[in-house]
């Protein structure tokens, strides 16, 4: 056996039963302590999950070779816009850089000949999520147009004009867009002898669903006050950078795409929300320069999670003449006139555009994976005046729509 140890207060054997129970104590304390943590960080990946699951990422996206390139017929449209409008304003570069296009060809231009000579983007907008689209020349009878130029639709414009907006109600609009008349009799300019018809809709599926039930009424700034307005809560997964000197922030929106597009072919609702100022005003003194950095921050932001609060995007723009604004930015893409008092110089002409902007809250069947406002995720509300572009993150394509909203 052995001896108690020197000077020991007490001989050797097994430890005293409190000795014991810190031991067992501590040990449980533990297994609590692992199992709390356990759960928590099990119900964190959880959560992280849900927002991780749609059936597509945005995650594959990358810089293009040579960088960020931002289309300037884009921004110029949007600022000669912003002078002769006020309120919201919005602008569909997309279609009228093909109406530009469309109506150079009749002359037989190229698209690189027509491009540099009207400043514009030969890259044609991404093929993920584009809105239904139509677009048609209609040329007056009086025109002798050759075999060429057959696609053009043939019309009495100068000899019987109402006959002419009938032809161009039933031609220009698809079947199912009939109910909505391009235009009035009173619309068709007699003098007329091109006229360019465009029908868009535009009401794409979010990629991360915002749930109708998520949908309340919440101030927004406006000149007149803070009025409530309806207001789209979802919390996501979101790439949002800031200004380098604070005085915005920009959050992007993608849409889901169409199977079998690249994984870099995007398409987004890009909102700019000045913390200083009005959009009005940003929009204005705002580059082309400054909007490709904005949209390569956005690429190269990793997607985090916040409270997103955002109002709906409604927009129903009715039939108008583009023609003036074009003329007003010194761009005039009327063909040459084939007849008539001014045969051999640009004809005269109209481009009436119409399109509806549709971007609100997910249907009920898609958005049953939305996630409410999480507790500890930053919130991001869009809440007064801000700017916003519609098209691809990455291409120089022209954006599909850009504009100001002052008042949703």
């Amino acid at each position: 056996m052995s001896s108690p140890a020197p000077n020991s207060p007490h001989p050797a054997g097994p430890p005293s039963p409190s000795l014991w129970r810190v031991g067992l104590a501590a040990a449980f304390l533990g297994l609590m302590l692992s199992s709390v943590y356990y759960y928590w960080t099990s119900q964190s990946a959880n959560q992280r999950q849900e927002l991780h699951t749609p059936e597509q990422t945005e995650a594959e996206l990358a810089l293009p070779e040579g960088g960020i390139r931002t289309d300037a017929f884009s921004l110029k449209l949007l600022q000669a816009a912003l002078e002769e409008q006020t309120g919201n304003v919005t602008v569909a570069p997309s279609a009228l850089t093909e109406a530009i296009l469309s109506l150079q060809a009749v002359d037989g231009n190229s698209i690189d000949e027509t491009c540099q000579k009207f400043g514009l983007q030969d890259k044609e907008p991404s093929a993920a999520t584009l809105p239904n689209h139509f677009l048609q020349i209609f040329v007056d009878e009086s025109q002798a147009l050759g075999a060429e130029n057959r696609s053009l639709m043939t019309i009495p414009i100068k000899r019987d004009p109402v006959l002419a907006s009938a032809f161009i109600n039933r031609l220009a609009l698809p079947q199912q867009h009939q109910a909505d008349l391009m235009l009035k009799a009173s619309d068709v300019c007699p003098e007329d002898q091109f006229i360019t018809a465009i029908d868009q809709k535009f009401a794409p599926s979010w990629l991360h669903p915002i749930g109708p039930q998520h949908m309340a009424m919440l101030p927004f700034t406006t000149a007149f006050g803070m009025p409530e307005s309806p207001t789209m809560q979802v919390a996501d997964l979101y790439r949002v950078v800031q200004a380098p000197d604070d005085t915005w922030e920009a959050v992007a929106l993608f849409f889901k795409k169409e199977t079998g597009t690249q994984n870099d072919d995007w398409v987004s609702l890009v909102i700019v929300h000045p913390k200083v100022g009005t959009a009005r005003r940003l929009a204005e003194k705002l580059t082309v320069e400054q909007i490709s950095d904005i949209r390569k921050a956005l690429v190269e932001t990793p997607a985090r999670p916040y409270n997103l609060q955002i109002p709906p995007l409604q927009v129903r723009a009715t039939c108008s003449n583009a023609l003036p604004l074009l003329l007003k930015m010194g761009l005039n893409p009327l063909p040459l006139s084939r007849e008539g008092n001014n045969k051999g110089t640009q004809a005269r002409g109209s481009i009436y555009l119409q399109y509806s902007i549709s971007i609100g809250a997910s249907p009920e069947d898609e958005s049953k994976s939305a996630t409410a406002a999480v507790e500890g995720y930053p919130l991001l509300p869009i809440n007064s005046s801000y700017l916003w572009w519609i098209g691809s993150l990455t291409s120089p394509a022209p954006f599909l729509y850009m504009g100001v909203v002052e008042q949703p």
